[in-house]
């Protein structure tokens, strides 16, 4: 008869694999969510002209991208701290708003509106998947930005670019300053 033991052994191998695969795959956004982080860090850091701007809402994108992913991220604390430090930002320990984009396409010039629209869907594709609701909640905030050829227009072009290494690649093609 076989051992007992043995008995567990598929089961065993299926998870192992599993494990394996989940462990490649989120490996392989951290390596892409690091030049994807830098690269945006680096081009803000030429934008003077926006700077104080986008440096007035980074903390309310930030908290906005961390409530609609829902959990922690060491790819989206790289994000954040990449942007944080390269604008030279200091936060509001209290402040714990989310981004008002009604307000922002009202009161902010297009290459500004641009850049946060870019950054928040950004930090959405950068653990590699976009759930349904985060996609629903994508498409209400999409509705109320006016400003046409934006990241959240095409997020899933996005999505698949960076999911291929290709996102800074895209960003160049489809968005450039």
């Amino acid at each position: 008869f076989p051992s007992h033991d043995m008995m567990g052994a598929p089961v065993y191998a299926f998870w192992n694999a599993y494990a394996t695969s989940k462990l490649f795959r989120d490996s392989k956004y951290y390596i892409f969510s690091v030049e994807l982080s830098d690269y945006l860090a680096e081009n803000l850091e030429k934008e003077t002209a926006i700077q104080s701007e986008i440096k007035k809402e980074l903390q309310h994108l930030l908290v906005s991208v961390v409530a609609l992913k829902r959990e922690y991220s060491e790819i989206n604390h790289y994000f954040s701290t990449r942007l944080i430090e390269s604008m030279a930002i200091e936060f509001e320990p209290s402040e714990y708003k989310s981004l008002d984009i009604e307000a922002i396409t009202q009161t902010t010039d297009e290459k500004t509106l641009r850049w946060l629209l870019l950054l928040f869907a950004s930090g959405i594709i950068m653990d590699g998947h976009v759930s349904r609701r985060e996609k629903k909640i994508v498409a209400q905030i999409r509705d109320k930005v006016t400003l046409k050829n934006n990241a959240l227009e095409s997020l899933e072009e996005f999505l698949s670019a960076y999911k291929a290494g290709k996102g800074i690649e895209y960003i160049q093609a489809n968005y450039p300053n």
